[in-house]
C-alpha cells in the first residue's frame, strides 16, 4: 500500500500529522491520511467535531495497521485467527499497540515466526483421532498452542524479534534512580521488575535516544549511563523518546565517547525525527557547529557543512546531511588518531577534515560569525 503521507514510527507521530492537516482546514487530506491508517471515517468525523482530543488511540492506531494488513495479505483460517488473538492482546496492553505500529514490525513478520514455531512444534496424531480422520497411522503435525503464540508475539513485538527494546537509562553515580516517591537501585544484568508502566508515573524509565537521558540526569558529574534492554508492557507519552516498561535490564555502562556514537547512530537510523539537539555543562548537538572545551564534553554537528571543535580528550561527532537525507557520519576524539585540540573539523567521504583547510579560514570564520584579526 502507497503511503502519501509517510510511515509513522509513533500514534504520536500520526496524531501530530493529523492535527496539522485539522489546523489547515484540511478535511480531505485528514479523511485520507486516516484511511491509509486504517482508521474509519467515524472516527475521522468525531475528531473534527471535537467529540475526540486526537485522531488515534493507540489502540486505535495499532487495530487499525493489523486490520490493513490482514487485508492486504488476505488471510484465512488459522492466520486470522492469529491475528485476531494479536488484536486481542492489543486491548490489554498499550505496549503492544506500541509494539504493532513500530514501523519496523508488520504481521506478516509475526505470522511468519509463528508458522516457523509450528513447522519445529511437530506433534504426533494420536492413533484414535488419526483412524477417525481417515490420516495415516504416526501422522504428525505442526502446532502452536494460544499460550505460546502470544508469547512468540510479545518476542516479535515487544522484543525485537527475541531481543529486548534496546534503550538507555542513566542513574546516579550508585545506580539509584527516583522512582515514585523513593528510589531504586540498580544493578548491572540484573533485570528490574514493576507492577505497572505509565510514563512519568509508574514502571522503570528510560529513552531511546541516549542523549534524552541527559534531560533527567546530565551527563558528568558522576552520572552514569547504560545500554540497556526493556520488556513486558512498555508505553510512551510521546514527552522525548522516553519509555516506562514493567522489566529493564542494565546490559553495559557506556564511556562518553560510546554515548557519543549512540546519539549519532540515531540520527543515522532516525534522520526525519526531531528531538537531536541537546545542550548541557558537558554537551553540546546543534545544528551546523558545535564545541566541547572540556575533556570528555561531547560536541555533535549536524547539517550540510557541519564543524566542530574540542579540547584534549572531547568526543566529536560529524553529522552532513543534504536534502533531509544523511550522507556522512563520523566520531573522533580530540588527542586521537591526528585529530588536534581546538580545531575545526567537518566530515567529507567518511573522513575527519580540517575545516578551515577545506575551505579557508576567512570563509568559515564568516560562516560563523567569527570576527578574523590580521
Amino acid at each position: 500500500m502507497e503511503h502519501r503521507f509517510g510511515i509513522f514510527e509513533t500514534v504520536e507521530e500520526l496524531n501530530r500529522a493529523a492535527a496539522a492537516q485539522k489546523a489547515e482546514g484540511d478535511e480531505e487530506a485528514l479523511f485520507a491520511l486516516a484511511a491509509e491508517n486504517g482508521i474509519c471515517r467515524e472516527d475521522v468525523e468525531d475528531y473534527l467535531d471535537g467529540a475526540a482530543e486526537e485522531l488515534a488511540t493507540p489502540l486505535m492506531a495499532a487495530i487499525g495497521k493489523l486490520d490493513l494488513e490482514a487485508a492486504e495479505l488476505g488471510l484465512e483460517s488459522q492466520l486470522k485467527d492469529w491475528k485476531g488473538c494479536l488484536a486481542d492482546m492489543c486491548t490489554e496492553s498499550p505496549g503492544m499497540c506500541r509494539g504493532v505500529f513500530r514501523e519496523d514490525r508488520s504481521l506478516e513478520g509475526f505470522l511468519a515466526a509463528g508458522l516457523k514455531a509450528a513447522s519445529q512444534n511437530r506433534v504426533r496424531v494420536p492413533d484414535g483421532i488419526a483412524k477417525k480422520a481417515g490420516i495415516p497411522h504416526g501422522t504428525c503435525i505442526g502446532m502452536v498452542g494460544r499460550d505460546e503464540l502470544r508469547r512468540i508475539a510479545e518476542g516479535y513485538y515487544l522484543k525485537g524479534g527475541g531481543e529486548g527494546m534496546k534503550v538507555f537509562k542513566a542513574t546516579r553515580s550508585d545506580m539509584t534512580c527516583t522512582m515514585g516517591s523513593g528510589t531504586f537501585r540498580y544493578q548491572l544484568g540484573v533485570p528490574a521488575v514493576a507492577d505497572g508502566s505509565k510514563c512519568g508515573s509508574t514502571g522503570l524509565h528510560a529513552c531511546e535516544y541516549v542523549l534524552d537521558c541527559t534531560g533527567y540526569y546530565g551527563l558528568g558529574g558522576g552520572n552514569r549511563f547504560f545500554l540497556a534492554e526493556a520488556a513486558g508492557d512498555i508505553a510512551e507519552d510521546g514527552i522525548d523518546t522516553r519509555i516506562a516498561c514493567t522489566e529493564l535490564t542494565l546490559i553495559l555502562e557506556l564511556t562518553n565517547r560510546e554515548i557519543a556514537a549512540h546519539a549519532v547512530l540515531y540520527m543515522v537510523q532516525h534522520p526525519k525525527r526531531d528531538g537531536w539537539k541537546a545542550n548541557g555543562a558537558s554537551l553540546e548537538v546543534a545544528a551546523d557547529r558545535a564545541e566541547a572545551m572540556l575533556p570528555d564534553a561531547i560536541a555533535i554537528a549536524r547539517g550540510e557543512r557541519p564543524v566542530a571543535r574540542g579540547a584534549e580528550g572531547a568526543h566529536l561527532g560529524l553529522v552532513r546531511e543534504v536534502d533531509g537525507e544523511i550522507v556522512d557520519a563520523r566520531i573522533l576524539t580530540v588527542g586521537q588518531h591526528g585529530i588536534k585540540p581546538g580545531t575545526w573539523y567537518t566530515v567529507m567521504d567518511g573522513r575527519p577534515t580540517e575545516a578551515a583547510a577545506m575551505e579557508g579560514a576567512g570563509a568559515l570564520a564568516g560562516r560563523m560569525g567569527l570576527e578574523v584579526r590580521g
